[in-house]
């Protein structure tokens, strides 16, 4: 009995954290390149369980122990793209596929304050007081060698090969010339095609808004969009625009739906036990106790 309380406690927990997942999701389905979360539930292991106390050793059969949120794991599927019109708005349009069908999934390099390296799919920039291209929460935009874009008031022109051309305002003609520093994590295995090595993008965690960094103690090191393997591999990013959060609203609210169904399943196998017990320890005792004063 005490056990149904555990696993339907930890049915409950499993429903809470999903809930909260799906509410964070449904929170960011408005930001810019937003990758919306899957909670990965697993059992806890099955116990064999055995008579012990009357000499037969058959047993009596499996116990399951509930369920417990094992990972929380990003989808990487491209949202839509939505057209804004603003030069300094980019887009991931299309991630890399190689010649065998590989897979990639690129993102912007951005640096905080504290010099630590992130890595996001919201484009949508800005420049800070120093003329410096940032994030819209302030973080440094890199270029391919890993330093900040000093935009100073020039135009910015994008073209298909990654360069972003920055125009003098008084005079066109005068340029400057940088590239974005995209990078590339690879989907599914860490080495595609056996000589393409790519860190898998799940060895990435993500963090506050939206932005991911290499797991604690990994060493991780992305490749250049720019740099074998990926020369040659089609992919699109776009200026004037930015991805949308991969957010499925319908999806989400049914999902919300069945984890609150989940939940209070749970709520009610939790109270069922408990008033079960409550007799147990309370009733049969006393059932007992009556029957021996009524022989006396």
């Amino acid at each position: 009995m005490i056990r149904g309380f555990y696993t339907a406690a930890a049915g409950m927990f499993a429903g809470q954290r999903r809930q909260e997942i799906l509410t964070n999701n449904l929170t960011n389905a408005e930001t810019p390149g937003y990758k919306a979360d899957e909670a990965v539930l697993r059992a806890f292991p099955d116990m064999l369980m055995e008579r012990i106390r009357d000499g037969e050793k058959s047993g009596i059969g499996m116990m399951q122990n509930g369920v417990y949120t094992h990972e929380v794991v990003p989808q990487f599927t491209t949202g839509a793209l939505q057209e804004t019109g603003n030069a300094y708005d980019f887009a991931i349009a299309k991630d890399p596929v190689g010649p065998n069908g590989e897979r990639a999934v690129l993102f912007f390099t951005v640096e905080d304050n504290q010099g630590n390296r992130y890595y996001t799919r919201n484009g949508r920039f800005k420049t800070n007081l120093d003329g410096q291209l940032t994030t819209s929460d302030g973080f440094l935009v890199l270029d391919e060698q890993g330093n900040p874009i000093p935009v100073n008031g020039r135009s910015l022109e994008y073209t298909p090969d990654g360069r972003l051309i920055l125009h003098d305002v008084l005079d066109p003609a005068i340029t400057d010339e940088v590239r974005l520093g995209i990078v590339a994590f690879g989907v599914g295995a860490g080495n595609l095609g056996g000589n393409a090595p790519l860190p898998n993008v799940n060895l990435l965690i993500k963090g506050e808004r939206g932005y991911f960094a290499p797991a604690q103690g990994g060493n991780v090191q992305p490749v250049s969009l720019y740099a074998p393997p990926l020369v040659g591999w089609t992919y699109e990013v776009k200026q004037g625009a930015v991805e949308s959060s991969n957010v499925d609203l319908t999806k989400t609210m049914t999902e919300m739906m069945e984890a609150l169904r989940y939940y209070e399943a749970n709520q009610r196998s939790l109270m069922t036990a408990d008033r079960t017990l409550d007799r147990a320890v309370n009733e049969i005792g006393r059932v007992n106790l009556t029957m021996r004063m009524s022989k006396r």
